[in-house]
């Protein structure tokens, strides 16, 4: 416990030490100042603060109602005690007007009792000092509130949001003046009436909303945090959309007392947003009817979006595509795919390349080939760091195949120009041969009919005959080759065509045999149960002789050649193969065999007209001729002849 500081004021040295000795009997610790005067009283309250003044009211010291005055302005403390020789209802009343209510008659024994009264007043001193403490602290806290009331009203007076509260009933507790505005305006009430206390639900003509009023019970059992709501009103000027925000009010405890609705006019956003959503719908329906493939992909290839043309492109699994330059050999065609791979590394091994452009062939599932002109853009974020593809792709499979054709049709005039050229030095050549083949043809008549007794001779000079009728068919074909006559059919049996076109190549490759050292075998292999056919003989013969001879240039030193006839399986055709070991074509040309003046054959070996005018032929009869090759294996040619009906 604390000293407690006296002041004594007294002329008395004997009720000095009395009151000193009583005091300190009484009270325990003290600290005391004595004056005698009231002067010095007053000097000593100006230098020291007091807890308790005692003070003497008796003559010489009258004048100490001027000390009361003094401590009058200086709160509860010091409390003045005042010693009185004898009741005197004036000065104790005018002691009460200085404020002192603690007196004491000093009369026999007084200072026995002195502790006690000094005690008294200490605890009311305290107890008043207490109470003003109190009361000035609630004034402040009342003022506090007050302030923070006019703040906060005039704050959610300024704003724009349309704000209420309620309590757990949902009836309106605090609004503010854009809902009262808000409520004036869509005439949710019919006159300016105090809206506390309405249900809010029937105010804003919203109790019909069950699904509003299952969240709202949810905030209110703590089920939720908070809830977004969005209703709209129509007037004259069209429709009006809010957007209704949803929050607990909270009491010290953490009990949910209410709720408070913030809630704001949308309707330029939502004008905004329709109209974002009508572009956006208008964007996308436009990327997804174009004819051209779009496609985005992620930063490993995979494509995450692509439009109706794109699934049309790819084929149903589009989703499953990637440009991963690793994953695109199951739909980029084998001979774009090095070109591909290496352009799409750039982009995902880091590269710096903005746009790349190519044209390559994909191979949709269940479709045939098609072309595509694409262009790629690479999607960069934060840092340039590569995200993704995206890819824009024209199907150009028209204007290729139409190239294609073009060139087809340009290089089929070049050569038709090339044929007419041969058909015309054909038809001169004819000519020319034709005269003193004629000749040849009387000599080996006339060498018969001399020498008809020497059987050797005649057997030989037999065999100058053929050859000289070949020749003459020959350039009979020279001639057909310029003019395209009409082909002369008749029944024929087609193992004799090919037992003749052997006998005649036999003939006319032993002398190469024999000077080239080659070691050329023949195997036949014909069906007894073919049926007769409608051929013109020499053509057909000439035909064979000529896959005969291709069958045997191609063979270096030893090797087969094995000729086959057979009946396809449905009946409708005669099948003549001609098979050889030698060293096969290659499967680029295999498409240009056929073309006039192709051959891969040495300047003296021949022009390419031979298979050219083979395939003619046959397609004049109404037949085929098919390859299947494989360079360093040999070679089948399959010559199909209708069978006559």
């Amino acid at each position: 416990m604390k000293k407690i500081k006296v002041l004594i004021l007294d002329d008395n040295e004997n009720h000095i030490r009395l009151n000193t000795e009583f005091l300190k009997r009484g009270l325990g610790r003290l600290s005391i100042s004595v004056t005698k005067s009231v002067q010095s009283a007053l000097s000593e309250l100006d230098k020291k603060k007091f807890d308790v003044v005692i003070m003497k009211h008796s003559p010489p010291l009258l004048d100490s109602l001027l000390i009361l005055e003094k401590l009058k302005g200086k709160g509860c403390f010091p409390v003045p005690v005042v010693l009185m020789k004898r009741s005197d209802q004036n000065v104790i009343e005018k002691l009460i007007r200085c404020g002192c209510k603690n007196y004491l008659i000093a009369s026999r024994n007084y200072y026995q009792h002195l502790p006690r009264l000094v005690l008294d007043c200490l605890e009311k001193a305290q107890l008043a000092r207490n109470k003003e403490i109190l009361e000035k602290e609630h004034k402040n806290q009342i003022h506090q509130l007050e302030t923070c009331r006019k703040y906060f009203e005039d704050w959610i007076n300024a704003t724009d949001f349309i704000i209420s509260t309620v309590d757990r009933e949902l009836k309106i507790t605090v609004i503010n003046r854009a809902f009262r505005n808000f409520v004036m305006t869509h005439h949710l009430t019919r006159k300016i009436q105090p809206l506390n206390g309405n249900p809010l639900l029937s105010l804003l003509r919203l109790d019909g909303d069950s699904f509003l009023k299952d969240n709202l019970r949810a905030l209110l059992n703590s089920e939720k945090e908070y809830f977004y709501y969005e209703f709209s009103y129509r007037d004259k000027k069209g429709e009006k959309y809010y957007d209704m925000l949803v929050n607990p009010i909270k009491n010290n405890e953490g009990e949910i007392t209410g709720l408070v609705f913030l809630t704001k006019d949308i309707s330029q956003n939502k004008i905004v947003d329709n109209k974002l959503k009508e572009s956006e719908l208008n964007y996308r329906t436009l990327i997804q009817n174009i004819d051209e493939v779009i496609f985005r992909t992620d930063e490993k290839g995979d494509i995450i979006w692509f439009n109706r043309s794109a699934e049309r492109g790819f084929g149903a699994s589009a989703h499953k595509i990637s440009f991963s330059p690793s994953k695109i050999r199951r739909f980029v065609h084998s001979d774009d795919y090095e070109m591909v791979r290496s352009a799409l590394e750039k982009y995902y091994d880091g590269g710096k390349t903005l746009k790349t452009e190519l044209e390559f062939r994909i191979i949709p599932e269940g479709k045939k080939v098609l072309w595509f002109h694409f262009s790629f853009y690479p999607l960069l974020g934060e840092g340039s760091k590569f995200f993704g593809l995206e890819g824009v792709g024209i199907d150009i499979t028209e204007k290729k195949e139409a190239e294609i054709k073009e060139k087809e049709l340009q290089y089929e005039l070049v050569q038709k120009s090339k044929l007419a050229s041969i058909g015309e030095l054909a038809a001169g050549v004819a000519h020319e041969i034709n005269n003193p083949l004629g000749a040849l043809t009387g000599g080996i008549d006339v060498l018969k009919e001399k020498l008809s007794k020497n059987p050797y001779v005649l057997e030989n000079l037999d065999k100058l005959s053929k050859l000289t009728e070949r020749i003459s068919k020959i350039v009979d074909r020279m001639l057909y080759l310029s003019r395209q006559r009409p082909i002369k059919k008749e029944h024929t049996n087609i193992n004799q065509i090919i037992e003749e076109s052997l006998e005649t190549f036999e003939y006319s490759v032993r002398s190469d045999s024999i000077s080239q050292g080659k070691n050329v075998m023949i195997i036949k292999k014909l069906s007894s149960l073919l049926p007769a056919i409608s051929t013109e003989k020499d053509q057909v013969i000439q035909v064979f002789l000529n896959l005969l001879k291709n069958a045997y240039d191609t063979i270096s030193e030893k090797g087969t050649i094995s000729v086959t006839s057979s009946l396809s399986k449905d009946g409708k055709y005669v099948l003549i193969g001609f098979e050889d070991t030698g060293g096969g074509i290659s499967k680029k040309n295999l498409d240009k065999i056929f073309l006039p003046f192709f051959t891969t054959k040495d300047v003296d070996k021949g022009i390419g007209l031979g298979l050219s005018i083979c395939d003619g032929i046959i397609k004049a009869h109404g037949g085929d001729i098919q390859v299947d090759s494989k360079v360093g294996l040999g070679s089948t040619f399959t010559v199909k002849l209708p069978v006559s009906l």
